[in-house]
């Protein structure tokens, strides 16, 4: 494995211990690339109820 696919590699979810969601040694997304995403899938959930509690944090 390269160097910088091995420095990105998220070691679990969330990516660190605490689930940060953050990637210090990410490269490629950033304030300049950004733009150029596209999304290339959608999920519908299948309980939109349980959906609307997990943003609410209950």
């Amino acid at each position: 494995m390269s160097r910088a696919a091995t420095a990105s590699a998220w070691p679990q979810p969330g990516y660190d211990v605490g689930q940060s969601y953050y990637n210090s040694h990410e490269s490629i997304v950033n304030a300049g690339t950004v733009q150029t995403l596209r999304r290339r899938w959608l999920a519908t959930p299948l309980y939109a109820d349980s959906l609307e509690k997990t943003l609410k944090g209950e």
